[in-house]
């Protein structure tokens, strides 16, 4: 919870993390829309992952796995600017 309310604020802060981009027909055309704060919900941006591995190597392919697929959740033109990764070391 605490995560998700620091999460908001920076978005509610930040303009570019709320843009919207919009396409034209041309360069020229295509605009950056900034929602009001509060639009964007910052729950769905993080991701939280178990890390179960202790080894320095299993750690490291596990970011860059979840670092590719964050990158792959960003849509800026449905305003999704930002994501974010909990690697959470906690033992179930």
């Amino acid at each position: 919870d605490t995560l998700t309310a620091t999460v908001q604020t920076v978005l509610d802060h930040h303009d570019m993390l709320r843009a919207r981009l919009r396409r034209g027909i041309s360069d020229q055309d295509t605009v950056l829309e900034i929602p009001p704060a509060g639009i964007i919900a910052a729950a769905p941006l993080i991701t939280h992952v178990a890390v179960e591995t202790h080894s320095d190597n299993d750690l490291a392919a596990m970011a860059r796995a979840q670092l590719d697929a964050a990158t792959h959740r960003l849509d800026p033109e449905n305003g999704i600017m930002l994501q974010l990764v909990w690697l959470d070391p906690r033992t179930q």
